[in-house]
């Protein structure tokens, strides 16, 4: 899928509404999914996430080493 067909599938998604109904628990299934879905993504960039920035940057640097080991 191209990049333009997937900035019009999210064209007119509602980025706002999508973010003031971000939950804690949202953030967490996103933290504990093995695979991020667009939606699960989204979540961890939502300004809710703030509370969790300490626990995703673990999962960054573990997904990280996991795929590019020690070699960046």
């Amino acid at each position: 899928m191209s990049f333009y067909a997937v900035y019009e599938k999210y064209r007119d998604f509602d980025f706002d509404g999508f973010f003031s109904g971000v939950t804690d628990q949202d953030i967490e299934n996103a933290l504990n999914s093995e695979h991020l879905r667009v939606e699960s993504f989204l979540a961890l960039l939502s300004g809710k996430a703030e509370n969790f920035l300490e626990k995703i940057a673990e999962k960054a640097h573990d997904k990280t080493l996991r795929y590019f080991g020690k070699t960046i």
